[in-house]
């Protein structure tokens, strides 16, 4: 501690404070701390370009299911085989199936963070008389394992689980008739759908 004189004849006292540094006894701060990070994990861009998984709408929501089987275990930057069926437990009108909107997503966490989308192509009808099963021809046979984002796209996906969910794009062929126990006609052709798969898993090693 130590005395300084004001001008006014009035005395302040003044605590002389050391700094101690820390650290080894270095007085620099560290600049080489790790980056910070959510869940144990670095954060890093978010997959933007990949878009959400949807959820079925139109009229098949309730009356059809998509199913969709992929092999159990894949490699990172390999082409996943996709097969989708579409199941149903009673008749149906006829759908116009499009290939231009349907996909294959692959999702890990709620995110997706791949995708493959069908090639332009014509439509394709699918009716199903009553219970049984047809192939979704309009959902992509396959998808490549690499990030999603510019159609050039080849940065392989890393190891872990992913979730891999089928969307078929759909429209009711314009010349159905109302169901029975419909309260209106059905929609157009013009107007699209999608029914989406429950997702199945494949883990990349």
């Amino acid at each position: 501690m130590f005395v300084r004189r004001l001008a006014g004849g009035g005395t302040l006292l003044v605590a002389a404070t050391t700094l101690v540094a820390c650290a080894g006894g270095s007085g620099s701060a560290r600049r080489d701390q790790a980056p910070i990070s959510i869940n144990g994990e670095s954060s890093s861009p978010a997959h933007s370009d990949c878009g959400a998984v949807p959820t079925s709408t139109g009229p098949l929501a309730r009356a059809a299911h998509l199913t969709i089987t992929v092999p159990a275990a894949a490699s990172g930057g390999e082409v996943l085989p996709v097969t989708a069926t579409v199941l149903s437990t009673s008749p149906l009108p006829r759908m116009i199936t499009t290939p231009a909107t349907s996909a294959v997503l692959l999702a890990r966490d709620g995110v997706v963070v791949g995708r493959a989308v069908g090639r332009p192509r014509p439509s394709i009808p699918l009716q199903l008389a009553g219970a049984g099963s047809k192939p979704a021809q309009a959902v992509p046979t396959s998808i490549r394992l690499v990030t999603c984002g510019p159609p050039n796209a080849t940065t392989p996906l890393p190891a872990g689980q992913y979730d891999v969910v089928g969307v078929l794009g759909y429209q009711l062929d314009s010349l159905n008739q109302a169901p029975a126990d419909s309260s209106g006609a059905p929609p157009t052709g013009g107007r699209s759908f999608v029914l989406v798969s429950a997702a199945a898993s494949t883990t990349l090693n």
